[in-house]
């Protein structure tokens, strides 16, 4: 089985241990589509499919694959799946989560709350609580 021949500057890195077989193997394996699909992709480049035929069948752009092989090379396979966003930290406390987590199910007791959803002014004054 050929190295990388479509990217001849990857060869030899740590992207490359996996053989095409088993990044197939991985890819089935895997439960998230999006880096299935980009682990076939660079499976089949490593069967010596060109790259256009590899990027077409898993429906992305060259560029796009060779900055998936990039990645691939530099962090291995988990570096195939999406990164999760950086995004404003949780603004209710652990305990407030936990309160939340065990009230909401719940749901409001109509004997003494006001409203029959658990929402806006309400669950404001439910955590004062």
């Amino acid at each position: 089985m050929p190295r990388c021949a479509a990217f001849p500057e990857a060869a030899g890195r740590y992207g490359t241990n996996l053989t095409a077989q088993q990044l197939r193997a991985a890819a089935a394996k895997s439960k998230d589509a999006r880096a299935a699909r980009r682990m076939l992709a660079i499976a089949l480049v490593l069967y010596s499919a060109d790259r256009k035929m590899a990027t077409e069948s898993c429906g992305m752009d060259r560029q796009t694959l060779r900055d998936w092989v990039h990645r691939y090379n530099a962090e291995g396979l988990p570096g195939l799946s999406n990164r999760r966003p950086c995004g404003s930290s949780c603004l209710l406390s652990p305990t407030q989560n936990e309160d939340l987590a065990t009230g909401v199910p719940n749901g409001p007791d109509p004997a003494t709350d006001d409203s029959c959803a658990v929402r806006g002014k309400p669950l404001e004054v439910w955590f004062q609580e």
